[in-house]
């Protein structure tokens, strides 16, 4: 940090990591009831070069880099979700997201945290083991966390707004673009419980405006022996064919 620009005395190009953005410089996310932590670094290394040093030099930065030539490293673009333990500060997890940077922060509802991501997917992991339960695909960058809360119907929402294109880096592209983002709003519906078969015995006191089950099956047995009976006397008393 005493050096007037980070590879001095050279001025050659340096491959730097974080870009001009990158590092842990999204919102974290914090649950009391579990004591965790939720952070979202990336990496963006870039080839930069130094602008003509005059003076005394520069300090580290874009402000001595020369930002027209500044290119990403192809393909060695990526974001960890870190979970750490706030009372102690070690990990407890991660989950590596490739080739994307990363914008906005994360949320953590329930024991899921939600990672908006600019590839267009939002990831629900769970909060214990960092394990994906589920990925759901938007469509367009996503670089704010989403708001979570209940509705005037007490039914639990997720809403957020969708971006215009971000760059691998995770920076939102041309201020100027006037393609429209959207908002949109997901919910999670209510599952019954499953069904459960409970057998009991129960016994009718007084009389009964049925039939008894084994008189019933009684008087079949009778009709069916009956009607054999019936058959066999009628083939009997048959006259032979003349």
């Amino acid at each position: 940090m005493t050096k007037p620009w980070q590879n001095y005395p050279s001025t050659a190009p340096v491959i730097q990591n974080p870009c001009a953005t990158g590092g842990m410089e999204s919102n974290p996310a914090y649950d009391p009831t579990t004591k965790m932590v939720f952070l979202t670094p990336y990496n963006c290394p870039t080839h930069s070069y130094f602008l003509p040093i005059k003076g005394h030099g520069v300090e580290y930065g874009g402000s001595g880099l020369d930002e027209t030539k500044a290119i990403l490293v192809e393909n060695a673009e990526n974001t960890t979700v870190w979970t750490l333990n706030a009372a102690t500060g070690q990990p407890v997890w991660s989950y590596f997201i490739p080739h994307v940077g990363f914008r906005g922060g994360v949320t953590v509802s329930n024991g899921v945290v939600y990672v908006p991501s600019q590839d267009g997917n939002i990831y629900l992991l769970s909060e214990q083991s960092g394990q994906l339960i589920f990925k759901k695909f938007i469509g367009a960058s996503l670089i704010t966390q989403p708001a979570i809360a209940p509705d005037a119907n007490g039914d639990v929402k997720l809403v957020m707004p969708a971006s215009t294109t971000a760059n691998p880096a995770g920076v939102q592209l041309g201020c100027a673009i006037t393609t429209p983002g959207f908002m949109f709003a997901l919910y999670l519906p209510q599952v019954s419980s499953p069904a459960t078969t409970v057998q009991s015995t129960t016994t009718v006191q007084g009389p009964s405006t049925g039939v008894d089950v084994g008189t019933f099956y009684a008087a079949l047995a009778v009709a069916i022996i009956f009607v054999i009976a019936t058959g066999v006397l009628a083939v009997r008393l048959r006259k032979p064919a003349t």
